[in-house]
């Protein structure tokens, strides 16, 4: 399921705040924003062939998946979500776009890859799984991360979707009090080796009356 276009407008006092479909001239704000939510992915991507699979179609990292938030005008935020169907769908020609942008540093990036495939990113059946969500420091406190929870709720129902997923790295504290509050659990601990070994949570919102999280676990990723 893509993310949805045209614009629901909010005003919040004196700020007018605007959800939208991303383009592609977003390229610049959403870099930015993707590294805030997940640092780690510069060990993996460089920020051309990241933009490259921005600008796009047909991939995971794709305009047509992602929503953005103005404020007053001001690209502030944004979401990055994709429904299992999706993933299944787009994770082989997104593998093939990425390998094309890297060329002549695959051989470094390559090894990185094979250690995040199957391990970060994984989404369940009946999943949607939120990639990134990220607001630009001058715009954090006043519910923009709060309001794109919302949207994917209206996303992942769309598509059919009884959860939502999402991965926080078990430092980042105020992500995690935020999905907290917004009826996320920890359903297992993670780790993986990124540029040295990362450790997360995955998150699990259920979204479907009547139903309970999976089982916790705890797994360590190679």
């Amino acid at each position: 399921t893509m993310a949805k276009s045209g614009k629901d407008s909010k005003d919040a006092g004196k700020r007018k705040i605007d959800v939208r479909q991303a383009v592609k001239s977003d390229a610049r704000t959403w870099y930015e924003l993707l590294i805030m939510s997940s640092p780690s992915l510069e060990e993996v991507f460089d920020e051309k062939t990241l933009k490259r699979l921005f600008e796009a179609e047909g991939n995971l990292f794709s305009h047509e998946l992602t929503l953005f938030i103005e404020v007053n005008g001001t690209p502030a935020a944004m979401l990055l979500g994709f429904c299992w169907r999706t993933k299944r769908k787009l994770d082989l020609p997104t593998g093939y776009q990425a390998l094309a942008g890297l060329k002549f540093k695959i051989v470094d990036k390559l090894p990185v890859m094979l250690r995040c495939l199957g391990n970060i990113g994984v989404v369940n059946r009946y999943e949607y799984f939120i990639s990134n969500l990220a607001a630009l420091p001058e715009f954090r406190g006043i519910g923009l991360g709060e309001m794109l929870l919302h949207e994917a709720e209206k996303l992942a129902a769309g598509c059919g979707a009884k959860y939502i997923s999402i991965e926080v790295e078990q430092d980042n504290g105020t992500a995690i009090k935020l999905y907290q509050k917004n009826g996320f659990q920890v359903e297992k601990e993670a780790s993986v080796n990124i540029g040295g070994r990362k450790y997360f949570y995955r998150m699990l919102k259920c979204i479907e009356e009547r139903k309970t999280p999976r089982t916790n676990g705890k797994e360590a990723l190679n």
